[in-house]
């Protein structure tokens, strides 16, 4: 791995970090922390980019988007017809989105489908209880996320079911997380690999935003590799930036 830098327009080098962006029938479900939203409509923009009816939607609890919402099928087939994503869910009084009313008739409607199946209350940490994820049974390809910008905080103050997670790793909340920390939480199946048994997955280490957390970045993906998890990727994504 070199540490070159790619942005989100390099289709065909995106490509070989995102393997199933030149394939159609795919439903992903996107679970843990730091970077799932953000990398949902990230994988919707390159979807639609390339021709595919893609649907986004939640297992879990989404913010309202700014655009392209539908409340039914036809509303998905116009957007569809104008190159557009389409998301859809059931409002809820708080703003968001939850899983909506038969998912999956409106699942077999599309190309691609990206599920964001977990919550984390925008911190960038997660370990799961025991009815997380919510991952879609039928999905085959799972990314579980990590932000490193939780590297050198403490549990309580970056990572959402900090108990749970203190559970896992074997020490208290005031544990200050390590790199060896989000590679486990990350490679094993009571973290984030739990409920992706026969699912291709992925480890996405984002908020790679300077030299040091690359380098950090590229350490975690060594233990991942030693952890059973080939499929590593490092990326900054609100600037569009991957390192391949």
């Amino acid at each position: 791995m070199t540490n070159r830098c790619i942005n989100e327009k390099n289709a065909d080098r995106l490509e070989k970090i995102f393997p199933f962006l030149a394939e159609k029938g795919h439903i992903i479900s996107i679970v843990g922390a730091g970077g799932k939203t953000t990398l949902m409509y990230f994988l919707a923009e390159q979807y639609a980019g390339r021709g595919h009816n893609t649907l986004v939607t939640t297992t879990a609890h989404i913010l309202r988007p700014a655009r392209f919402e539908a409340e039914n099928a036809e509303e998905i087939r116009r957007l569809w017809q104008k190159g557009r994503y389409a998301v859809i869910g059931r409002k809820s009084s708080d703003n968001k989105l939850t899983a909506p009313e038969n998912i999956g008739e409106y699942i077999s409607m599309a190309d691609s489908v990206i599920i964001e199946a977990d919550g984390a209350k925008t911190l960038s940490f997660k370990a799961p209880e025991s009815h997380e994820p919510a991952i879609y049974p039928k999905s085959d390809i799972a990314i579980g996320s990590a932000g490193l910008d939780a590297l050198g905080r403490r549990l309580k103050d970056a990572c959402f079911r900090a108990e749970r997670a203190a559970e896992l790793l074997g020490c208290d909340e005031e544990h200050i997380i390590t790199a060896e920390d989000i590679a486990l939480m990350l490679s094993s199946y009571e973290g984030q690999r739990k409920n992706t048994e026969g699912m291709r997955y992925y480890a996405l280490l984002n908020k790679c935003d300077n030299e040091d957390l690359l380098k950090d970045a590229l350490y975690i993906k060594e233990l991942l590799n030693k952890n059973g998890v080939s499929d590593v990727i490092i990326s900054a994504l609100k600037e569009g930036k991957f390192y391949e």
